[in-house]
């Protein structure tokens, strides 16, 4: 990928590249709060972020 992130990796992905609604339900860093809700509130916390 472009951005160095690796389409296999549910977690490796950078947030200033998701184009469409993320609809998984993975939490990659942890906090009991899903990624797709830590992008749609803008907060995203400490993830694996390339």
């Amino acid at each position: 990928m472009a951005d160095g992130t690796d389409p296999n990796d549910a977690c490796s992905y950078d947030p200033a590249s998701v184009t469409v609604a993320v609809t998984s339900n993975v939490d990659c860093d942890g906090d009991g709060v899903t990624d797709a809700d830590e992008i749609a509130n803008e907060r995203i916390q400490t993830m694996h972020v390339v």
